[in-house]
């Protein structure tokens, strides 16, 4: 995956402790920054503070990243990329696309709000950073199409979902819902995650859902 936010082939310097490649270069700063994210929360780190976690001056930081925002939206998909392939099977079978999507959603909430790390990404006071960060990616927009793009085309080719409206459109419209919940889980007694999806998201998806 290709991400405009990221820069590459400028000067670097790394020093003696080199990593092997650009790939290995972006782990490091991404567990710079995580460890920044945990100590002092997203809001207060700058990308200087990333740097001097790192051992590098900044300007190294702008050859793989071009914003802090660029930073944190590859450390939200670095730490989501892993839930969305557990729940990817999750949408095939031979059950209604409405049950499999609720299912993967259910339990793809459920494995963010357990992850350590995930809360710090979208706790309340930085969610919008994250959220508005991830938006812009490039490389989590194809993260999520490849995740639901296919079961979703699939149902509106099967009659089960709306095609009045881009499937891109609604892909966004999906994950911004799930982000939501899952940086502010809903009341039990609306129904839980489950009846969230069941009482808004499916029936704004079927067919008898178009105005």
């Amino acid at each position: 995956m290709t991400d405009p936010t990221v820069v590459s082939q400028r000067p670097q310097r790394w020093g003696a402790d080199a990593p092997a490649d650009d790939v290995a270069a972006r782990e490091r700063i991404l567990d710079g920054a995580e460890r920044c994210y945990r100590r002092q929360g997203i809001d207060r780190t700058r990308m200087g503070d990333i740097a001097l976690e790192v051992g590098v001056h900044r300007t190294t930081l702008y050859t793989y990243f071009a914003t802090k925002d660029a930073v944190l939206a590859a450390a939200f998909l670095r730490e989501a990329d892993g839930i969305l392939t557990r729940v990817e099977p999750l949408l095939g079978g031979e059950t209604s696309f409405e049950d499999r999507l609720v299912r993967a959603s259910v339990t793809s909430l459920r494995e963010t709000r357990e992850s350590q790390y995930m809360k710090v990404l979208i706790d309340p006071t930085s969610a919008g950073r994250t959220m508005h960060a991830a938006g812009a990616s490039q490389a989590w927009s194809e993260r999520v199409a490849q995740t639901l793009e296919p079961a979703l085309r699939a149902a509106v080719a099967s009659g089960e979902v709306r095609d009045d409206v881009p499937v891109e459109t609604m892909l966004r419209w999906i994950w911004r819902m799930s982000f939501s919940l899952a940086s502010e889980p809903p009341a039990e007694v609306d129904g839980g995650d489950e009846g969230i999806f069941r009482t808004f998201l499916i029936p704004a998806l079927r067919p008898s859902a178009r105005g």
